[in-house]
C-alpha cells in the first residue's frame, strides 16, 4: 500500500469512536484507496510496455496466422496439443470457433515478461516464435487487415515468447456471424525457445479440438 493510502487508512477512527457516524466516510475513504491501488497496479503492468494495437483480423476456415515471410515462425506443433495454437507448414495459426468473419484482436509488446491479461480469457497458451527477417505479424490466411497490427518482432529479428488468450469461441461455432464474437490478446516479448505452456483452457470449442 502507498504511503497516502495509509495514511487516509489511518485517518478512520477505530472503535472508540461512534461507527454510524464514521460509516459513510470510511466507505469513501476505502474506495479511494481501491481506485489509487487498481491505478499503481494499471502502471506496473504497462510499465515495460512498448506499443499497442487493436483491430478486426479477417478468419477463413476457422484460422488466422502469426508468420515471418522469410522463414519459419516456430517449431512444429500439432493442432490437439492445446486447441487453440498450432505450427504448421512455419506458420503459428490460431483457431478460431467462428468458420468465417472477423475477430478482434489486442496486440501489445513488451520489453519484459508482462502479467497475464486481466480479464475472463477462457483460453492462454505461451509458445516461442521467431522472427526471421523481423517481420513476424498477425496475417489473414486469405484476405489482407484493413489497418496492420503492430510488428509482434519489434525487437529485430530474434526469439519471442507469444501469449494467446481467447475468449468467445463456443458463441457462433461453425458460423459466419455479421458481427464480432470473439476476442483475442496475444503479448510478445523477446526471449529464448521455451516448451509451450497452457495457462488456461476452458471454453468447449477448445476441448473438441483437443480430444481429436
Amino acid at each position: 500500500m502507498s504511503a497516502s493510502s495509509g495514511w487516509l487508512s489511518a485517518s478512520c477512527p477505530g472503535s472508540q469512536t461512534s461507527q454510524r457516524d464514521w460509516t459513510g466516510y470510511c466507505g469513501l475513504i476505502d474506495g479511494y484507496i481501491g481506485a489509487l491501488e487498481d491505478v499503481a497496479t494499471r502502471r506496473t503492468e504497462m510499465s515495460d510496455e512498448v506499443e499497442r494495437g487493436n483491430g478486426l483480423v479477417p478468419v477463413q476456415y476457422h484460422q488466422f496466422d502469426i508468420s515471418d515471410e522469410d522463414g519459419p515462425a516456430g517449431a512444429a506443433l500439432e493442432l490437439e496439443h492445446n486447441g487453440l495454437v498450432r505450427v504448421a507448414d512455419a506458420t503459428i495459426t490460431v483457431m478460431t470457433g467462428i468458420h468465417t468473419g472477423d475477430v478482434d484482436v489486442t496486440v501489445t509488446l513488451h520489453e519484459a515478461l508482462p502479467a497475464p491479461g486481466s480479464g475472463d480469457w477462457q483460453e492462454i497458451v505461451e509458445i516461442s516464435a521467431h522472427a526471421a527477417s523481423g517481420e513476424l505479424t498477425v496475417r489473414g490466411i486469405m484476405d489482407d487487415l484493413d489497418e496492420e497490427l503492430p510488428v509482434l518482432s519489434f525487437n529485430g529479428p530474434v526469439g519471442y515468447r507469444l501469449r494467446i488468450h481467447a475468449r468467445g469461441r463456443d458463441t457462433a461455432v461453425d458460423l459466419a456471424p455479421d458481427e464480432v464474437t470473439e476476442w483475442y490478446f496475444i503479448q510478445a516479448w523477446p526471449a529464448p525457445t521455451q516448451e509451450v505452456t497452457v495457462l488456461r483452457q476452458s471454453d468447449t470449442y477448445g476441448a473438441s479440438v483437443h480430444a481429436h
